[in-house]
């Protein structure tokens, strides 16, 4: 099949798909540990959630004070390419996925903090396109999404994090995510891809 490109007018699609179980129970054990496990060495690296320099920019909300706006990444896969040598452990949960186009696969890891934090809203993308979370724990964190209804105001929906749950949305969508408070961590990876049997049918 000829790749067809997204384009920028492609109507925004509201709707926020919530899938339980997503993958088997022992491939999500597997995933944690080998991120989250000391014997797996596995990296991580500190960063803004969301770039103070881009606070003024269209799609980006910072409502968090700079001092936590900040976690913990991988990012897997980037700009349609390999970025980590650790690109296997995430295969399984891309091939149940499917995407025709990959752009992006990042994880990030949340520690414990005593009170929860809203980071800040933005887009992953301008264009059309999919962004899928895939949970890897329980806890009292969540993804947050704001949309404007009918009469300008701002409407938020809660998505909470469950172990093996997926939620997929249009990239356009504004959204954050929520730290935990209940757990020793929260672990989650966003994937950002194109499908053409969402937006082209």
């Amino acid at each position: 099949m000829p790749l067809t490109l997204p384009i920028l007018d492609t109507p925004i699609n509201n709707n926020i798909i919530v899938q339980d179980d997503f993958m088997p129970d022992d491939y999500c054990d597997y995933l944690i540990h080998e991120m989250t496990d000391i014997s797996s060495y596995f990296p991580w690296h500190w960063g803004e959630v969301l770039p103070q320099e881009h606070a003024n920019m269209q799609g980006v909300d910072i409502t968090c004070p700079q001092v936590r706006n900040w976690q913990f990444s991988h990012v897997f896969w980037l700009y349609g390419n390999e970025n980590s040598p650790y690109c296997h452990l995430i295969q399984p949960l891309i091939n149940q996925i499917n995407p025709d186009v990959l752009y992006r696969v990042k994880a990030n890891i949340a520690p414990w903090e005593e009170t929860q934090v809203t980071h800040g809203f933005h887009t992953d993308e301008s264009y059309a396109g999919l962004t899928s979370v895939y949970y890897t724990n329980t806890n009292n964190g969540a993804t947050v999404f704001r949309t404007v209804n009918e009469e300008g105001e701002y409407e938020y929906t809660e998505v909470e994090s469950k172990r093996n749950r997926l939620v997929t949305f249009d990239n356009r969508i504004m959204h954050s995510g929520k730290t935990q408070n209940d757990a020793q961590f929260r672990v989650v990876l966003a994937i950002n891809y194109f499908k053409h049997s969402v937006f082209f049918r």
